[in-house]
């Protein structure tokens, strides 16, 4: 069992030249004691003014916290059938707990979440705080089941203002870059993918650069292998990204010369530049290795990335920072 820390909850960010202070604490194990599922089926207008249907409901009690989650259809979105959204019921309990453990628990991302199928949206989802929106046609051939992690890991980026009464999300201006958004919702959807990636590896992949994914903006991979590259050393470097993005404490010029030295602090690229760090990435394996299943093949990420027998998605996940073992649950 290694010891990992990053931020303490309420750390300042303000001071720039400020550094981590790093405290140990026992990593996670991945396992989620839950209570008995509660579940109600249901059909009847939950909202006329969108015309939404409730389907489906159901709440769980997972490590103390209650998680709950809701699915409506909208007036068009006829394509859902009932045992798929039962599958994605699954798949929430499955995924979005975990992913809260590592990063909800911050400044508390809601454990509430609604979801609505819309058959005309442009896009195969959305989410806006604690609500989720996903594309009823693509489920006509069981596609969306990991789109749904992916929009849940954007639930993660919305934080409760007590003042406000409202959910706010990462404040893009103070990123080094827009993409930074969708890099860690693409990140958790490869970690957390149902199953394992169930879906996600015969359907979708994390492109290489080969793909087009050929800078530091536009690559959702490499924060995949900044973890990789770094999970043995004495902090979790996606949850500190994840902390600095929530805070928005750092203006997007100060990223390059302030928030990267403070995100590699203790780790192997302590003291280097990112323009240097993302070159080695470029030109390492890592990131021209296959993430999708081929004719049943095991993806090659994971038969070329393992530590201590586990393969590089459990490596991280029972490796990671632990909410738990920070309130000491």
């Amino acid at each position: 069992m290694r010891k990992l820390r990053l931020f303490r909850k309420g750390l300042a960010l303000v001071a720039l030249s400020t550094l981590l202070v790093t405290t140990p604490v026992v990593a996670k194990t991945n396992s989620f004691v839950s209570s008995e599922l509660k579940v109600t089926d249901k059909t009847g207008d939950m909202d006329e003014e969108d015309e939404l249907t409730l389907v489906r409901s159901s709440s769980k009690k997972i490590n103390g916290i209650t998680f709950s989650v809701s699915f409506s259809r909208g007036k068009n979105a006829n394509t859902t059938r009932d045992d798929q959204i039962e599958l994605l019921e699954k798949l929430f309990y499955q995924v979005y707990p975990q992913m809260y453990d590592r990063f909800g628990g911050y400044k508390k991302s809601p454990t509430k979440i609604d979801v609505e199928f819309v058959h005309d949206y442009k896009y195969a989802g959305g989410s806006i705080g604690d609500k989720v929106y996903l594309n009823d046609a693509q489920f006509k051939n069981n596609l969306g089941y990991d789109c749904f992690t992916h929009e849940l890991a954007h639930a993660l980026q919305n934080v409760w203002d007590d003042k406000t009464k409202r959910y706010y999300d990462w404040d893009r201006s103070k990123l080094e870059y827009d993409d930074f958004v969708e890099n860690f919702a693409e990140y958790c959807r490869y970690v957390y993918g149902y199953n394992d990636g169930e879906y996600n590896d015969k359907g979708w992949e994390l492109k290489s650069v080969k793909q087009g994914e050929d800078t530091r903006d536009n690559s959702d991979r490499f924060l995949l292998w900044l973890d990789w590259e770094t999970t043995s050393s004495n902090k979790d470097i996606v949850r500190d990204f994840y902390e600095i993005c929530t805070d928005g404490s750092f203006s997007r010029s100060q990223w390059h010369d302030k928030v990267w030295p403070i995100l590699f602090k203790g780790t192997r690229f302590e003291g280097r530049n990112i323009d240097d760090v993302w070159k080695e990435y470029r030109n390492s394996d890592f990131s021209h290795y296959g993430t999708k299943s081929t004719n049943g093949y095991t993806p090659e990420i994971i038969r070329e990335c393992k530590r201590g027998g586990e393969d590089i998605r459990t490596y991280l996940k029972n490796h990671s920072f632990s909410q738990k073992y920070e309130d000491g649950m």
